[in-house]
């Protein structure tokens, strides 16, 4: 009995060595569950539309989709949407998270209409660990995605094989499990914005593929909920360029603030917080009382723009 006590302890402690690994690496860069008004008011996607980012307003007859939405899963909300347009037709990417297995998956809808209504598509990535903010860009004419792929340990890049339905299996591009990754093009190189448990980091590459390292002026923010976590996909109106950060500091989401970048380069990062717009705080919308967490710009004509949300 003895021998076999000896025998199983260091079993034991192997197993919760295992455990806790795991534990860290799944809650790398999350805040507090506990509570998540989430679980209880699942998220749905609106459309804001404005002259410039300072009077982006909310569209009537949001929200325009809904976890009802998805046909080929059972899921418990929608979240992180993302824009691109093709043709002439728009593309919406998005997480969609199945509560049952706490899991999200990437999915997508398109639109003939500039945005009004949506046809649903199909789920686009499904892996064995959880998947969201489906940052998704264009180059030269090939489309591109990070998704944040924290659960694997890493962050990966995926390629359109067939847009916007096939992609593939994707590719290793940082050794770090970054939250919300918000890749971008400036001055003919590459940057990239993400979470990790407690700090804002940022890297850089002159190839989206490979190549990539932290920034000299990274962490950018140090523990701050407040303004740290990217809330959308770096925004640019052909002259500056904006940061997006979700405010996690009373709760998870609960209003989207924007910064526009003054200086960028292969050795220094500034920024300056532009004046809060009221409609993108929680409350402004019965839709999102409790919060927003994500706001994603594109063009929509010479006049206006046009953003994806979410709120809960």
């Amino acid at each position: 009995m003895l021998i076999f006590q000896k025998n199983i302890i260091p079993d034991k402690c192997f197993i919760l060595i295992v455990f806790l690994k795991l534990f860290l690496i799944l809650t790398a860069g999350c805040e507090k569950i506990e509570n998540r008004n989430f679980y209880k008011y699942p998220f749905v996607i609106s459309i804001f539309e404005g002259s410039n980012i300072y009077d982006l307003m909310p569209r009537p007859n949001n929200p325009v989709f809904t976890g009802d939405g998805v046909k080929d899963a059972q899921v418990s909300f929608v979240a992180y949407p993302f824009l691109i347009k093709k043709g002439d037709k728009w593309y919406m990417f998005f997480e969609a998270y199945q509560c049952a297995i706490h899991k999200g998956v990437i999915a997508y809808a398109e639109s003939e209409d500039d945005c009004y209504t949506w046809k649903y598509g199909k789920i686009i990535l499904d892996k064995p660990w959880h998947q969201s903010f489906p940052c998704v860009f264009e180059y030269n004419s090939e489309y591109y995605m990070v998704p944040e792929s924290k659960h694997s340990g890493s962050t990966w890049l995926h390629k359109a094989i067939n847009f916007p339905e096939e992609w593939s299996d994707g590719k290793k591009i940082l050794n770090i499990p970054l939250v919300d990754p918000a890749i971008f093009r400036k001055d003919g190189r590459w940057y990239m914005f993400g979470l990790d448990r407690h700090n804002l980091l940022l890297f850089y590459s002159n190839n989206h593929e490979t190549g990539w390292k932290e920034h000299p002026a990274s962490p950018i923010i140090i523990g701050d909920k407040k303004y740290r976590r990217p809330g959308g996909g770096v925004y640019f109106n052909g002259k500056d360029y904006y940061r997006i950060a979700q405010d996690c500091e009373s709760d998870y989401g609960v209003a989207i603030h924007i910064f526009k970048i003054i200086e960028l380069n292969q050795t220094k990062y500034r920024e300056i917080p532009v004046p809060d717009n009221y409609n993108l705080h929680a409350g402004a919308e019965e839709w999102a009382k409790h919060g927003i967490h994500t706001l994603n710009i594109q063009q929509l004509d010479t006049n206006r723009i046009i953003a994806v949300v979410d709120g809960y």
